[in-house]
């Protein structure tokens, strides 16, 4: 047990020295295991009893050159966590004053540990790290300004950990990376008429499916959590010793779930595995900077390219020879992949039923069954079964693969979930109600809940506890005859607004008339994709020479505190007129830099704008961090395969939008530098709506104030509303000359009406807006100033028609 003591004894000995327990819980260690904690302190360095306060990681980054300092309150100062546990609002945001009480964060942090003292070594130690993540992301380690205890004890132990196997001489460290692939695919390949019931569980089961080929990396080559440096959105990285039975191992694994992959999705998803060695001085920092992380992920991302070699000799006819398909074979209602009897018999095969699949136990029953009743596979009720089960105060249990469960709980059939690559079963349930029947549970977690995941049992002294977060954890509920909401999933027409006439059919519960609450006069479905700018340019740059493996450790955590846990708060919060966005919107993924949000089109606007606006807060306005994002309008019956595709477009789209301006020279008459005007060009950082990639500091803010213009006008009646309309047909004009190389005579016809127009309004504020639109249409200027925008005015002006004209809708 060498090694799990010198797990624990390497937190516990960062603890005392930090002052957050004292020092009589100082470990007695062993002459070898205290050598082995003294080797690892000269490579990380001592931590000390710092009395300042952990500074964001992205107040320390440097700032890119601008053409002036921004506005932003907090831009260029430094950014403090509070003394207090993690929580997922926006009461933990870095802020440049402090707050709270390292005083009371440590009497806190000694009640629970006390909680933790009948755990077993290997428990205790896995349990200690979470602890920590909660209370010590916000206690300094003495080392680095934004480098936390927690951080700093983290890969500290996992260093202690790899010194305590046999490692290279001269390059002791594995630096390993893992890449799933397929992921984008794998969550949107269904057929759209189930898709509601399939998307949320099906991202979900990618989060469990890269957890546990991270545990079962783990416990092949007898590492700990703490080795973990990183794992979120289908990638992970480990730490571990150099020798030849770790690469050994690692090429093992890769090739034996890379098979179990296969055999459950074909070349759907597989699975990369590839490493670096790393020495001391690597590790430390004198030597890493940037270049070791990109350099791996180099090397995954070529060796994707030939993922299916493994295959080759041992599936040579399942990967080249053509199969016979099609007929009246019966297929998933969700996924469209064919049902043989083999599964059938052994009792894998499920028909959707009002809220979970009911399993399929016989040929003959199969066999009896309309060939309208949509019916699926074991996999994909797994699927549905998480989306369903997966909600506020949800705990995960993992156990061996014999463990079993006594559920008191409703909808108790098919709850266990067996992954491919895991050697592991797991379970979600919405309270502690259960009795364990068979098996050993390793492992606790809360969902989204730091403060509820110590819920321990002295019978279950080797029972790991914490906590995890996922992004999208809840969805929004249907609604129910003789009103209120039934416990299950709207589906994409409901959320658009519709009354889905598919779900009346088959759930004889389903409200069959809508009140104020239900259908919508203006129903539009939305597609959000949104994905970090800049963050390649952070890790290749953003630390310089002196990166080290704890600093992009952070920077990774922090993004998926943001993503993973506070979008949930944001989801949960947030209003559109009247409308809460959890009940009209669904977070479908959300996770390590970008996400995928589902939901009714003005909602989604709104959530949009308001997650850029927070995550310029959480990255304390630092700009060269942005975030960019295609949204779709589709009806609620449009194909959501097809729509997700288009949003990925307009992501792409809003990724490649610049704002170029041709600088000659400075105001003192001197030539600008090549760095300086770099620095001018507005790059990403954009949203696509309506077709059109908008910046969010500049188009998008001259887009949202037009629109909001016209709705209050229109609806005060100060302007009609047939200027929009004859607006929005001078730029169909306008676009058509400008495609026919024909004179521009619209430029002439729209100032004719405008002037008519303004004739014509009688209430002064509407009379005053109409020409200044004449104005503005001629000198491409917006509120006095020039636009700062590579489009005509007239351009953003038509978007703002767009989106105005469907407010105005969805208000009848």
């Amino acid at each position: 047990m060498t090694q799990a003591n010198i797990y624990l004894y390497s937190l516990i000995q960062d603890l005392c020295k930090a002052g957050i327990l004292p020092d009589s819980e100082w470990p007695n260690a062993t002459e070898h295991e205290s050598r082995i904690l003294e080797k690892t302190e000269s490579i990380t360095g001592h931590i000390s009893m710092a009395e300042s306060l952990v500074q964001s990681i992205f107040s320390v980054l440097p700032v890119r050159l601008r053409e002036k300092p921004p506005s932003d309150p907090v831009f260029g100062k430094k950014s403090y966590f509070p003394f207090t546990a993690m929580t997922l609002d926006d009461s933990f945001f870095p802020q440049p004053e402090s707050r709270g009480s390292k005083d009371d964060l440590k009497i806190k942090f000694q009640a629970d540990y006390q909680k933790i003292a009948h755990l077993d070594l290997i428990a205790r130690g896995e349990t200690l790290l979470h602890l920590m993540h909660k209370y010590c992301t916000v206690v300094p380690s003495g080392k680095h300004d934004a480098i936390s205890l927690y951080d700093h004890a983290k890969l500290k132990a996992a260093i202690a950990v790899c010194l305590s196997q046999k490692s290279d001489e001269v390059k002791p460290f594995l630096l390993v990376g893992g890449d799933l692939s397929g992921i984008q695919e794998f969550i949107f390949d269904i057929v759209s008429k189930n898709a509601a019931k399939n998307l949320k569980g099906r991202s979900f089961y990618l989060h469990l499916l890269i957890d546990g080929i991270v545990q079962r990396f783990l416990q092949d080559t007898s590492l700990t959590q703490a080795n973990v440096l990183y794992a979120s959105g289908g990638k992970f990285y480990v730490l571990t010793p150099n020798n030849e039975s770790i690469i050994s191992e690692i090429k093992r694994l890769e090739q034996e779930i890379t098979v179990e992959l296969f055999k459950a999705h074909k070349v759907g998803l597989s699975i990369t595995f590839d490493w670096i060695e790393l020495s001391k001085d690597q590790l430390s920092g004198s030597q890493l900077g940037s270049e070791i992380w990109m350099r791996l992920q180099d090397n995954l991302r070529n060796k994707k390219r030939s993922r299916f070699n493994i295959l080759i000799s041992e599936n040579f006819d399942d990967l080249f020879v053509p199969k016979e398909a099609g007929g009246e074979t019966r297929r998933d209602a969700i996924t469209n992949e064919e049902i043989n009897d083999e599964e059938v018999r052994n009792g894998t095969i499920y028909k959707i039923g009002d809220a979970v699949p009911k399993r399929i136990d016989s040929l003959r029953e199969f066999d009896e069954l309309e060939i309208s009743t949509p019916v699926i596979k074991k996999g994909t009720q797994q699927q549905i079964m998480a989306g369903f089960f997966l909600r506020d105060k949800t705990y995960r249990l993992e156990g061996d693969l014999a463990f079993e469960l006594d559920i008191k709980e409703d909808f108790q059939q098919d709850r266990e979930m067996n992954l491919p690559g895991h050697r592991t079963v797991n379970y979600l349930l919405n309270q502690n109600g259960y009795q364990k029947t068979k098996g050993t549970l390793l492992k606790r977690l809360s969902i989204n809940d730091p403060d509820g995941f110590l819920l321990l049992n002295k019978d279950e002294g080797s029972t790991i506890n914490g906590f995890e977060f996922y992004g999208g954890n809840d969805f929004p509920l249907s609604l129910a005859k003789g009103g209120g909401v039934r416990d299950l999933p709207k589906t994409f027409s409901e959320m658009a607004g519709a009354f889905d006439e598919e779900r009346s059919k088959e759930d004889s519960n389903y409200k069959t008339k809508f009140d104020e609450s239900g259908e919508k006069p203006f129903k539009r479905l939305a597609i959000l994709r949104m994905d970090i700018d800049g963050l390649s340019g952070v890790f290749r740059e953003g630390f310089g020479a002196q990166g080290t493996l704890a600093h992009f450790s952070v920077l990774s955590r922090q993004l998926d505190w943001f993503f993973k846990g506070y979008l949930n708060t944001l989801w949960k919060k947030g209003v559109t007129h009247t409308y809460n966005w959890k009940d009209w919107t669904q977070i479908v993924y959300s996770g390590g830099d970008d996400l995928f949000i589902v939901g009714k089109w003005d909602c989604l606007m709104d959530f949009a704008e308001k997650i850029r606006n927070d995550l310029k807060k959480w990255t304390c306005y630092h700009d060269g961090i942005g975030i960019s994002g295609g949204l779709v309008l589709v009806t609620h019956k449009y194909p959501i395969i097809k729509a997700a595709a288009q949003s990925g477009s307009a992501e792409y789209v809003a990724k490649l939008h610049q704002i170029v301006k041709e600088y000659q020279k400075n105001l003192e008459g001197n030539y600008i530098t090549a760095d300086t005007k770099r620095a001018l060009i507005k790059e990403k950082n954009a949203i696509t709506i309506f077709d059109l990639p908008l910046n969010w500091e500049s188009e998008y803010e001259i887009v949202k104030n037009l629109k909001e213009d016209f709705v209050r006008l229109v609806k005060a009646e100060d302007i009609p509303r047939s200027i929009m309309m004859g607006l929005a047909s001078f730029y169909e004009r306008k676009s058509n000359q400008k495609k026919l190389d024909e004179t521009p005579s619209w430029r002439w016809q729209v100032a004719y009406q405008l002037a008519r127009s303004k004739d014509r309004v009688k209430p002064k504020e509407g009379k005053e807006f109409v020409e200044q639109l004449s104005i503005n249409i001629f000198t491409q200027r917006h509120n006095s100033e020039s636009i700062d925008s590579n489009y005509d005015y007239f351009d953003l002006l038509n978007v703002a028609i767009r989106w105005a004209e469907y407010d105005l809708r969805s208000e009848k």
